[in-house]
């Protein structure tokens, strides 16, 4: 019996062996999971670009889940003075005020030639064949729909080549219109324009002349979740009252009513960017004509938004876009009192992720604070948006806060060292 219990528990040496066995264990499977985590991080490095953009790319997405999953408000911050009593005033008839000129574009091309009348009748119907659809990344919709146009042209490229210069952060939220025309002009074999428009006309133009348009949209995947979105229409037909646009998001070929475009549109105050060949240009300046010129397409544009005010004084996007041409012309005051409007009939949350007329109103006034609380309401949710770091810098430095600007300063160049404005700023 005695020899029976001595077996009843392990002898002391054998628990000793167990205590090194389990210790050896957990050292070769730590030292198995270095070896794998290395062996995965040679992969991804030697994987190709394609492949490591993916991988990349799932990060990105993971980063922008978290990053929606903490509150925040629905709407644009309202003014803390109410203004809805004010109406908007209408277009005087003194000359136009000089407009402001965008400092990183080049002027267009000049001649001597007598511009081509627009035509006073368009084909009912024109499609543009193309091949070069391309699907986006995330958060690549304004690069992708840009080498998609320069595509139709001919180039090589793809919207990874546009990214790496309009976005070197690659969970900035916006690329510009303005900011396309400047990397298609960088190029230097193509040109490019922006526009606004009152409507669907000079679209249709466009295209019938054989020039796709590129136009910014909003995108609602579901309520409240208002973004902006590049499409580039190919083709239009008057008879089913559709385009055809190319739509990095929804696929190639897609088919877009007049009336659905035209309010998703109109949000944007109905901008346009057109790209061509650089021995085009001059053709496509003729073409437009007028549409190009600042001070004649924002008193246009700001007429057809007071008219869309007073068909529906609760438009607020068209108290925006009052405010955008108001700007533009440089009545600040005016500006300041249609952007107050309109944030009282709440703006969605991202809107000034892509706009930035009232930050520029706001601070010709000296509403310092406003633009203070607009940027900290945009980088609440998005920490890379380079634009309100850079107003947030200018109104802070507007009210003592050297200190406080410069670190904006430096977090918009990190956003986007390709920030001229930022980094000149930075130096004074």
């Amino acid at each position: 019996m005695s020899d029976i219990h001595r077996y009843d528990r392990h002898p002391p040496e054998f628990e000793e062996w167990s205590r090194q066995g389990r210790a050896l264990s957990w050292s070769r499977l730590l030292a198995v999971a270095v070896v794998l985590a290395l062996i995965v991080c040679l992969n991804l490095y030697f994987l190709s670009p394609g492949v490591q953009r993916r991988v990349d790319y799932v990060f990105l997405r993971a980063q922008t889940a978290l990053k929606r999953l903490q509150p925040h408000d629905l709407y644009v911050p309202t003014p803390a003075l109410l203004t809805l009593d004010a109406q908007p005033t209408a277009m005087p008839d003194e000359p136009t005020p000089t407009v402001m000129p965008c400092p990183t574009l080049t002027p267009a091309p000049t001649s001597t030639a007598v511009p081509t009348p627009t035509p006073t009748s368009l084909p009912a119907s024109m499609q543009l064949e193309t091949e070069c659809h391309e699907p986006q990344r995330w958060n690549n919709c304004g690069p992708a729909t840009l080498a998609m146009a320069l595509c139709f042209y001919g180039w090589a490229e793809d919207q990874y080549t546009v990214a790496e210069a309009t976005k070197p952060d690659k969970n900035d939220k916006n690329v510009s219109p303005r900011e396309m025309v400047a990397y298609t002009r960088s190029l230097g074999d193509m040109y490019a324009v922006m526009g606004y428009a009152t409507d669907i006309r000079v679209l249709k133009l466009l295209l019938s002349n054989g020039f796709p348009a590129i136009v910014e949209t909003w995108f609602i995947p579901e309520p409240g979740d208002e973004m902006g979105h590049y499409r580039l229409l190919t083709g239009y037909d008057d008879a089913s009252q559709q385009f055809t646009t190319q739509d990095s998001y929804s696929g190639a070929n897609q088919l877009l009513s007049y009336a659905e475009m035209d309010p998703y549109w109109k949000v944007f105050n109905r901008v346009y960017v057109v790209v061509c060949e650089a021995n085009r240009a001059q053709e496509l300046t003729d073409l437009l004509q007028a549409a190009l010129d600042p001070g004649t397409v924002h008193r246009e544009a700001l007429s057809a938004a007071l008219a869309e005010i007073a068909a529906d004084p609760g438009d607020r996007y068209a108290w925006f876009n009052a405010g955008t041409n108001y700007v533009a012309l440089e009545r600040y005051e005016e500006a300041v009192m249609a952007y107050d409007q309109a944030r009282m009939l709440k703006l969605p949350w991202r809107m000034l992720w892509y706009q930035f007329g009232p930050f520029e109103a706001y601070l010709r006034v000296g509403r310092y604070q406003d633009v203070i609380d607009l940027a900290n309401a945009n980088l609440k949710v998005a920490d890379n948006l380079e634009e309100s770091y850079y107003y947030r810098a200018l109104a802070r430095r507007a009210l003592g806060d050297e200190g406080g600007a410069r670190e904006d300063l430096q977090k918009a160049l990190q956003t986007n060292s390709l920030f001229r404005e930022a980094a000149e700023a930075l130096a004074e």
